[in-house]
């Protein structure tokens, strides 16, 4: 397909484009004689440009970020269609499937570790410019808005009454979990590796201040979510989210508080998928299923994580 086909970029840019590979509706790659990049298409101009402060400040020599494409003339965005673009960069590297994280020593390793080292960075960051992140409370994103939604839509006496069980814990988590700027979407396929290092992080249009563990639990339940059919995988996830940990601690040292949370985060992070799914049954059951077994398995989670 050609560009003319989708999306008409700005003579400015100066991109020849010989190449078009559609990766989303919202995400596709070009590729020019020269090099690739990687267009979006953005929510407006404010969030666009709030992202932009964020990555000028995080590029560093640890990893990449995928920093935008500026123009000659200036530009940072463009319209096409009345929808707004921008052109980033393209990390040359491999984005690794959940089942590589598992059976792949070194991988939540340098997943951990590169958290927690873009954790320092986005603390530094965040003194000048965590006011132009939404400030998330996490009791009050389940239990205001998740578990409503999942009981409008799935009234489940048992579900309701562990939700119930645990809004206690969960509020006064909320108040006492450390705090900062995360990459709210810490997905494992956010993550470039290449010669068995992590050389990119991707994606942080949804950053938000909120607890800082919820990036590493985040990483970890992407990955439980894509092996979560396979038993034999499923059983090795405890081994994976133990060096994750470890990692993450090795960069930026967790409380035992924060550790001791985990389960709790997961449990969260399950709930807003639920809610986010409620009206696709066979994606909310995946992740009621997920939710359910995580509950189930907290002994097995701690014991991992080494919580006696």
């Amino acid at each position: 397909m050609t560009v003319n086909g989708l999306i008409q970029i700005p003579e400015q840019w100066g991109l020849e484009v010989e190449e078009w590979t559609e990766l989303s509706p919202r995400v596709s790659l070009i590729k020019t004689k020269k090099s690739k990049y990687i267009i979006k298409k953005k929510e407006n101009v404010q969030k666009a440009h709030t992202e932009l402060s964020l990555l000028k400040e995080l590029d560093s020599e640890q990893f990449k970020v995928q920093m935008p494409v500026l123009s000659p003339t200036g530009d940072y965005t463009f319209t096409h269609n009345q929808d707004l673009h921008v052109i980033y960069e393209y990390i040359d590297g491999d984005i690794i499937q959940a089942k590589d994280g598992l059976e792949t020593s070194f991988i939540p390793n340098s997943l951990g570790e590169t958290i927690g080292f873009l954790h320092k960075s986005l603390k530094r960051v965040s003194l000048e410019l965590a006011d132009k992140f939404p400030d998330r409370d996490l009791h009050q994103i389940v239990y205001d808005w998740a578990f409503k939604e999942v009981m409008k839509v799935h009234e489940d006496h048992h579900l309701k009454n562990i939700f119930l069980s645990l809004e206690s814990d969960i509020e006064k988590m909320a108040k006492e979990l450390p705090k900062q700027l995360i990459h709210r979407d810490a997905h494992v396929s956010n993550f470039v590796f290449k010669d068995e290092k992590i050389t990119g992080v991707l994606d942080f249009e949804i950053a938000e201040v909120n607890v800082r563990i919820f990036d590493i639990c985040y990483c970890s339940t992407s990955v439980l979510s894509e092996v979560f059919s396979d038993d034999k995988l499923r059983q090795t996830w405890y081994k994976f989210i133990a060096q994750v940990v470890r990692g993450y601690s090795k960069a930026n040292p967790l409380s035992t508080f924060e550790v001791h949370s985990m389960w709790h985060v997961m449990l969260c992070i399950q709930s807003i998928f639920m809610a986010f799914f409620c009206k696709d049954s066979s994606l909310f059951n995946t992740n009621k299923q997920m939710f359910l077994w995580i509950y189930e398995n907290r002994e097995k989670i701690e014991e991992a994580l080494e919580i006696k």
